[in-house]
């Protein structure tokens, strides 16, 4: 079970609860909930992925930010405290070319054009499980394909 105690794991530890046997090129997502039951809807839909992914679960911003170079593909909800939606937006527009995926009971046509503008997957708290999973494996294969991208450019 994805339990509260895990929000202050070390990386490591975090890492030895939630990891997939999936070999090389394994994925890891970066999960920044405040809410452990949507936590836990995250880890439910991570196991379910076929191949290899690792779940880091931190429930604040400052402690995701911590571990974000060690993640493949981010999940941030916009309900933090410690940023507006729109500043959760753009900072995450501006950290890299990472997946990130947006997971957020704000259901508004503004938001989903905006998370598009800025080149954010928007996924709204409402998505059935089985499309949360779909949605997930989308990012890491984009993920995985930019991996391979990059590898066949440095051999050129």
């Amino acid at each position: 079970m994805f339990t509260s105690h895990l929000s202050s794991c070390s990386h490591s530890e975090a890492s030895e609860h939630t990891s997939r046997d999936g070999g090389e090129g394994e994925a890891v997502i970066l999960l920044i909930e405040s809410d452990p039951s949507e936590a836990d809807l995250f880890r439910r839909a991570a196991a379910e992925i076929i191949s290899g992914v690792e779940l880091i679960w931190k429930r604040t911003l400052d402690e995701g930010l911590e571990v974000f170079d060690e993640c493949d593909v981010m999940v941030i909800d916009l309900d933090i405290p410690e940023m507006s939606p729109t500043d959760v937006l753009e900072m995450l527009a501006s950290r890299s070319r990472k997946a990130r995926m947006v997971f957020t009971g704000h259901r508004t046509p503004e938001l989903a054009r905006r998370c598009g503008q800025l080149g954010l997957s928007y996924t709204p708290k409402t998505v059935e499980l089985e499309d949360l999973i779909l949605l997930l494996e989308n990012a890491i294969g984009l993920f995985q394909y930019s991996q391979r991208l990059s590898q066949a450019l440095d051999d050129v």
